[in-house]
């Protein structure tokens, strides 16, 4: 879901709800200029595709494997170094994950 908030003279604030984590709502918030609310709902359109599609994960029924088979593939890759990869890896693979093979 998500909404406008006029700031300022010309400018509005985009809020995008993602959802929540126990009682509290996660948001992205940000600030833009335009010189009406009509411009500023184009700009909300943008942002709120832009946010949507680069929510990392569904926690719905996810085990500790499935996360780290997506974390590997959409986080992992590209934040960690060549190395600091491959010791986390290894790490995970070899002491973690079979002793998680059921958690939620």
């Amino acid at each position: 879901m998500a909404s406008i908030e006029k700031v300022g003279k010309n400018k509005y604030r985009l809020i995008v709800e993602l959802g929540r984590i126990g009682l509290q709502r996660k948001k992205k918030k940000k600030t833009v200029e335009a010189r009406i609310e009509t411009e500023a709902k184009k700009q909300l359109v943008l942002f709120e595709a832009k946010i949507l599609s680069n929510n990392l994960f569904d926690f719905t029924n996810l085990t500790v494997n499935a996360f780290y088979g997506d974390w590997v593939v959409k986080y992992a890759q590209h934040h960690y170094g060549d190395l600091t990869f491959i010791e986390t890896w290894n790490i995970l693979k070899n002491r973690l994950l079979p002793n998680t093979v059921m958690i939620k």
